[in-house]
C-alpha cells in the first residue's frame, strides 16, 4: 500500500482524487500496475469530455467525437515520444506502457481546469451584461 491508501489495482475514483491531489506516490504505482491501463483511458476520456463540455465553442455531436479521438491520439503520440527519447535516445529504462499509464493520471488536472475555465466565462459575462 502506498501512503495515499492505494494498493496496485486501486480502484478508479481513489485514483482518480489522488492524481488531482498531485498525489506522486499515485504515479509509481500505477507505472508499476499494467491493470491501471484502462484507467488510465478514462482519465483521458474524462478529460477530453470535460475539455469540450468547457469550451463554449463547440456545439454538436462532432466535437466531441473530435476532442476524444484527438486526446487519444496526442496521449498516444507523446507516449511515443517521449518513449523515443528517453529510451532509444538517453537510455533509461522504461516501456511504453508505463508511459501510457502515467501521463494518462497526468491528464486529470484537466478535468478540473476544464471547468474551472468554463465557470470563468460564465461569471466574467455575467458581471458584464448584468452590471
Amino acid at each position: 500500500m502506498s501512503e495515499g491508501g492505494g494498493a496496485v489495482g486501486g480502484a478508479f475514483g481513489e485514483r482518480l482524487v489522488r492524481a488531482l491531489r498531485l498525489d506522486a506516490s499515485l504515479y509509481e504505482e500505477v507505472e508499476h500496475d499494467p491493470s491501471a491501463l484502462p484507467q488510465a483511458l478514462g482519465v483521458v476520456s474524462l478529460a477530453a469530455v470535460a475539455t469540450g463540455l468547457g469550451n463554449p465553442t463547440t456545439f454538436g455531436v462532432i466535437a466531441p467525437v473530435g476532442g476524444l479521438i484527438s486526446a487519444y491520439l496526442g496521449w498516444l503520440a507523446s507516449a511515443a515520444l517521449i518513449w523515443v527519447i528517453g529510451v532509444r535516445m538517453l537510455n533509461h529504462t522504461s516501456d511504453y506502457g508505463e508511459l501510457l499509464r502515467t501521463l494518462g493520471f497526468a491528464a486529470s488536472p484537466q478535468i478540473v481546469l476544464a471547468q474551472a475555465l468554463n465557470w470563468l466565462v460564465v461569471i466574467s459575462l455575467a458581471r458584464l451584461l448584468g452590471g
